[in-house]
């Protein structure tokens, strides 16, 4: 079972930070996800939350910013004790930073239909460019951005992110010709996991932190979990 770092290492660094990644790999993690959005200058940022005020303490989204002053901004405010200034990265900045990287999931948060259609191009740009020497898995809850990848994309490998059991995960994942399933931990059980190794689906369970679920999880045959805690479970399952 592969232990992925959710946002670099969610509970052990600022999210989503260059120190994030490299805090983690440098304790052994090689597989991270992380979250894509676009600048106001269209920019590809790693930065989760819509608003920046969380992470940043500034009022304002990030969407209506530019890169340039997007990274003049602290991104360490929802770490206290973390000792140094940490700025929001570019997607750029990320993956030239994982050199010891092999797994990556980029996941593409939702937005209007006009912006995943740019956010889409830049990705294949800049994946076309870096070349990076590491498995991409492409993942959103957007199902209308993942049938616009394999459409547009069909080289990258994609995955949906499940939140929801209202829309059966599997059905939805398989329908969209995906080769993940990044599966919320309260929608696993055994029925599921069958189901989606039946469709050759590779499993992600999200967000898993307590070491007796991994264990768990590891025993009911997922493939990966995302936890804030990659180094306390890259220790135990290496």
């Amino acid at each position: 079972m592969m232990i992925v770092g959710h946002r670099g290492a969610r509970l052990e660094a600022p999210e989503n930070t260059l120190e994030a990644f490299e805090h983690a790999q440098a304790k052994g993690c090689i597989a991270f996800e992380l979250d894509v959005q676009l600048s106001a200058d269209q920019t590809l940022m790693v930065f989760h939350d819509s608003s920046l005020k969380r992470v940043t303490g500034k009022r304002g989204l990030l969407v209506h910013q530019n890169a340039a002053w997007l990274k003049l901004l602290d991104a360490r405010r929802n770490t206290p004790g973390w000792p140094t200034r940490c700025t929001i990265p570019t997607l750029r900045d990320v993956l030239n930073c994982g050199s010891h990287v092999i797994d990556w999931q980029l996941e593409v948060k939702p937005t209007s239909r006009h912006r995943l259609r740019i956010l889409a191009q830049k990705l294949d740009s800049l994946l076309n460019e870096l070349r990076p020497d590491a498995r991409i898995t492409i993942t959103s809850s957007s199902k209308w951005f993942l049938k616009h990848m394999q459409a547009n994309y069909p080289h990258y490998r994609c995955g949906y992110v499940a939140e929801w059991g209202w829309l059966e995960p599997v059905k939805v994942a398989v329908q969209l010709e995906c080769a993940l399933l990044a599966l919320n931990d309260s929608l696993v059980n055994e029925d599921r996991l069958a189901l989606a190794k039946q469709h050759k689906l590779e499993v992600s369970v999200w967000t898993v932190n307590e070491l007796d679920r991994m264990k768990t999880l590891q025993y009911m045959g997922v493939d990966s979990i995302i936890t804030d805690k990659p180094t306390t479970a890259t220790q135990y399952f290496s």
